[in-house]
């Protein structure tokens, strides 16, 4: 069996926090929700929710489980810097504008760079 590579996608993390978003419910997630991200396998979609919990920008469950081929995620809520990473990561513009400069530095090694870009367009 050939190991995937996993990597960090800034547009995934984006798909995901859009996802998340939509499955708010009255201010708590519903849990628990299956996410089967067609372009992307189960093992990078783990991968750059784990990446979006170590930058603080979603809480989770400490468990991620595997489930019918799909990744069973257990958010437990956004937090303030997700709510405004999110704020600004939906705006095409700007997210166009914060790529365009990241990619510029070299691509994407960690969230940090993208984070700091879009929150200095907030200020």
């Amino acid at each position: 069996m050939v190991a995937m590579k996993r990597e960090l996608d800034y547009g995934l993390c984006r798909e995901i926090l859009l996802r998340l978003e939509e499955l708010w419910e009255g201010g708590t997630p519903s849990l628990p929700r299956y996410y089967d991200f067609e372009r992307h396998n189960v093992e990078n979609v783990a991968y750059n929710t784990e990446k979006l919990w170590k930058a603080k920008l979603i809480m989770t469950t400490a468990t991620q489980e595997w489930v019918g081929g799909k990744l069973n995620i257990w958010p437990t809520g956004f937090t303030n810097n997700g709510w405004r990473f999110l704020e600004v990561a939906k705006d095409e513009g700007r997210w166009a504008r914060a790529i365009g400069v990241v990619e510029a530095q070299g691509g994407p090694e960690s969230l940090r760079p993208l984070k700091a870009e879009l929150f200095r367009q907030l200020a």
